[in-house]
């Protein structure tokens, strides 16, 4: 089976992703900040696709909703299962200082997807931002208690998408890797894309470009991830490439 995750940014790099998508035509596909435009293009191209809104962004003066998505091109059944939900209105986001985190929604889509007569649950989260990076801010702390008491209820799974941890550098990540596999190589050291990401305006900050591997395939045993890979000049993260094997 043929995995994609990807942070599209919003509805900026449409012009590249969308044909990256149909190229690429994966088995499952696991986007985060994706709006409508990706939902009828994947549905076009045969996908099933659950959608689960976070907030209202607005784009060359337009609003519309952005969220976590997860298609499949085979038989699924989704549900979702929220970590943070402030209200149960999709609101436009904005940084509230007085809980230091943005005000908008973070849940998981659960897929159960059925592949050569296999079974498989794959799970797509896009995960609490931080304002420094390096360090896990109290948002972060506390959103992952709920994460894995959640997560853990659920049946061996891959969890895909942006986990705004850079790895080796936010404690948090040593608690993921206690409870998943982290399966994008070693060499690669960041998953942001110099081409694209607003850091690159920053003398100050965008040295970390160089380091900051945010975006993950993560799984349990007994799934097995090869051949991963990621390839970038598609959005401001680059899309995680990966094959999944069987059950055995």
């Amino acid at each position: 089976m043929k995995l994609i995750s990807l942070n599209v940014e919003e509805k900026k790099h449409l012009d590249k992703v969308l044909p990256f998508l149909e190229h690429e035509r994966a088995d499952v596909v696991c986007l985060q900040e994706a709006s409508n435009d990706h939902v009828l293009f994947l549905q076009s191209q045969g996908y099933t696709v659950s959608f689960e809104p976070r907030c209202i962004k607005e784009y060359q003066g337009v609003d519309f909703i952005e969220g976590i998505l997860l298609a499949s091109l085979h038989p699924a059944t989704f549900q979702t299962h929220f970590y943070y939900r402030p209200c149960t209105e999709v609101i436009t986001e904005a940084f509230d200082s007085k809980l230091d985190r943005n005000n908008t929604l973070r849940a998981i889509i659960v897929g159960t997807i059925i592949y050569e007569g296999n079974t498989y649950t794959i799970c797509s989260t896009h995960f609490t931002w931080s304002p420094n990076g390096d360090s896990a801010c109290h948002a972060q702390k506390g959103d992952m208690e709920e994460f894995l008491r959640i997560t853990q209820t659920l049946p061996p799974h891959i969890m895909c998408g942006d986990f705004n941890i850079p790895r080796h550098h936010n404690s948090l990540y040593q608690t993921l890797i206690s409870n998943y596999t982290d399966n994008i190589p070693e060499h690669y050291q960041t998953s942001l894309d110099s081409a694209f990401h607003k850091l690159t305006d920053s003398e100050e900050k965008k040295h970390l470009l160089e380091k900051y591997m945010v975006d993950y395939i993560f799984s349990k045993p007994p799934y097995r991830i090869e051949d991963v890979r990621l390839q970038f000049a598609i959005s401001d993260h680059a899309a995680v490439i990966a094959t999944v094997l069987a059950l055995k």
